[in-house]
């Protein structure tokens, strides 16, 4: 299987330390929000949580800076740079 280009955007072209949302990480792995938060508890996508209070109750961001690294990382170790590729599937869909 080939792998996939990440989503690209002239916006995140230019600010490389910007922080994304769930729906955005999403959106340049081409996979669903919940795959993100996997990765994250996974420890295989760090986040940022801004705010205070409960980890649950804080707001999440991914920096773009991580999302290539991740993507440079398993494209050099698997035919499928996607990281669902890599993780267990635990009977999840």
């Amino acid at each position: 299987m080939h792998a996939r280009e990440p989503f690209e955007h002239a916006e995140h072209e230019a600010v490389s330390g910007e922080l994304l949302t769930t729906q955005e990480a999403a959106a340049y792995f081409r996979v669903h929000p919940t795959s993100i938060r996997r990765w994250t508890r996974a420890g295989l996508l760090p986040c940022v949580r801004i705010g205070t209070g409960t980890a649950s109750r804080r707001t999440v961001r991914y920096r773009l800076d991580d999302l290539r690294r991740l993507t440079a990382t398993l494209a050099g170790t698997a035919d499928d740079a996607s990281p669902s590729a890599r993780l267990p599937d635990h009977g999840r869909p």
